[in-house]
């Protein structure tokens, strides 16, 4: 039955690299916008795979270094379980990347402009782009389709994550689309890896020497609870990105809607991957 699961997620999740125009995408769920400032989008149904990344490196040409050291605790390839695990390691700049290169393969308008550290987003392009915190957020409660639930799909939060129950037994990426999907039928919301979105960390004018403390207050009654002492230029929104959705390092107290972080853009974690999404036209 396993098996079975894992090649009917390979076989969808290859779909990111077939034709893409304007009808829907096997890998991808519509979500229909709440009316409330989010706009109908398509969210990619699956956290991005190590195998789709590798795929992505060998048709782009771009390097990436599994056995290099990153931020944390280590080789990249020591924190996979394998092809079909959520991708990690990933930096805001790469994801910029790959979401402008998928969106040429697919014949679609990025949706960035880089210049080095300057990054412009089109919001009226057609090509694929980091979510927005509120769309993010959104689409993990189920949308127009929310049941209401505790966690993305289920007020039981072992049915729909991995995450920091698991962290002494098997600290690594997990397989995706394992467990339950949300009622929109988008998987690991919540768990197995964190998930870049575009929305800068500003901090609190009042707050002095930099130093951040206490919640940033998100869209949807959100909450991102900073972690550590942060200093620099703060105030740079190139510096600071939120991070949502938690990983399979974390532990369940934290596992809450609002309770994610930011980092800084060009910094990637053991625990830090992708999920797209783009405009509906």
């Amino acid at each position: 039955m396993k098996r079975m699961i894992f090649a009917l997620v390979l076989l969808i999740s290859a779909n990111i690299f077939s034709e893409t125009n304007t009808a829907l995408n096997p890998q991808e769920v519509y979500v229909e916008g709440n009316g409330k400032g989010v706009n109908d989008f398509y969210m990619f149904r699956y956290e991005l795979s190590v195998g789709e990344y590798r795929k992505y490196l060998e048709l782009s040409g771009e390097k990436y270094d599994f056995d290099e050291y990153r931020y944390y605790e280590g080789k990249a390839s020591d924190m996979i379980m394998g092809e079909d695990s959520a991708m990690i390691n990933i930096d805001f700049y790469q994801a910029l990347q790959f979401a402008n290169w998928l969106s040429g393969h697919h014949n679609l308008q990025p949706a960035y402009t880089i210049k080095g550290s300057k990054i412009e987003w089109d919001r009226r392009a057609s090509g694929y782009r980091m979510p927005t915190s509120a769309e993010w957020g959104w689409a993990a409660r189920g949308g127009k389709l929310s049941k209401g639930y505790k966690y993305p799909g289920s007020n039981n939060l072992d049915e729909v994550a991995w995450y920091g129950n698991n962290y002494e037994k098997i600290k690594k990426s997990r397989p995706i689309g394992q467990k339950k999907p949300n009622e929109l039928g988008i998987y690991d919301m919540f768990g197995n890896v964190s998930e870049w979105c575009w929305n800068p960390y500003v901090a609190p004018e009042e707050i002095p020497d930099h130093e951040i403390k206490g919640e940033l207050k998100l869209p949807n009654g959100d909450r991102a609870i900073p972690m550590g002492k942060w200093t620099g230029n703060i105030e740079n929104e190139d510096v600071f990105r939120i991070i949502r959705g938690w990983n399979f390092l974390t532990r369940e107290s934290y596992l809450q809607y609002g309770m994610d972080i930011y980092l800084k853009w060009e910094k990637a974690g053991e625990y830090i991957g992708i999920r797209l999404v783009r405009n509906v036209r």
